[in-house]
């Protein structure tokens, strides 16, 4: 942990900036995209930094793509170039058309050079465009919903609902009392089930809502 701190430095248009592998200054600083996702690239040299994932947001053929980096990756050399994150040597992988990217073995993070960079998405093999505003991360934090409350008012509103049913099947449909434990105890493992992805899904709305307000 001390190491990647380490590697940070103040970045005078606000946030952080890191050192560049190439350029070996502290050029490299968030830029937001049009994804609403930061990548952290060089001003000098225009190379980029992806950290473990990011760059599959970016690739067009991602299982092409990911085949040639587990070739590569076995047929790598460590080079000497060191990550701006862990500051640990990268390995230099060589793709079957020419190209060179180098990797982070410790963190998994990608670290792809200006001259590469440009060529690929010239090529279109990335897919990166860059919001034209100064918008940064920060300003993409919002307050997180309040789960804790709206999950207690959803839950007790569906087992309301789900009582009122029950009585009234009970009552005029001849439903056994049995029958009707069976039906609660298999609504609630339903909603036991699909509980932690409905918590994702709001989740993914709220961010996706407040990043389009945003940019």
């Amino acid at each position: 942990m001390v190491s990647v701190i380490a590697r940070y430095a103040g970045d005078p248009m606000g946030g952080l900036t890191m050192e560049c592998p190439e350029c070996l200054t502290d050029t490299m600083a968030p830029r937001l995209t049009t994804k609403g996702v930061e990548l952290d690239e060089c001003r000098t040299c225009g190379s980029i930094w992806f950290d473990r994932g990011e760059i599959l947001f970016y690739v067009r053929a991602i299982r092409t793509f990911d085949q040639a980096l587990a070739d590569a990756t076995r047929v790598s050399s460590i080079g000497d170039r060191c990550s701006p994150v862990s500051n640990a040597p990268m390995a230099d992988l060589v793709f079957p058309g020419g190209g060179t990217i180098a990797r982070d073995p410790e963190t998994g993070g990608v670290w792809v050079p200006g001259n590469e960079a440009a060529s690929l998405r010239h090529d279109g093999a990335l897919d990166i465009r860059w919001h034209a505003g100064a918008v940064t991360g920060a300003a993409l934090r919002f307050r997180m919903p309040n789960l804790v409350s709206r999950s207690i008012f959803t839950l007790a509103g569906l087992y309301a609902v789900l009582s009122l049913v029950l009585i009234t099947m009970s009552l005029y449909a001849g439903l056994s009392a049995g029958a009707c434990l069976l039906i609660a105890v298999a609504f609630a493992a339903i909603q036991f089930a699909i509980g932690p992805f409905m918590m994702d899904l709001m989740l993914r709305c709220a961010s996706l809502s407040r990043a389009q307000r945003t940019l």
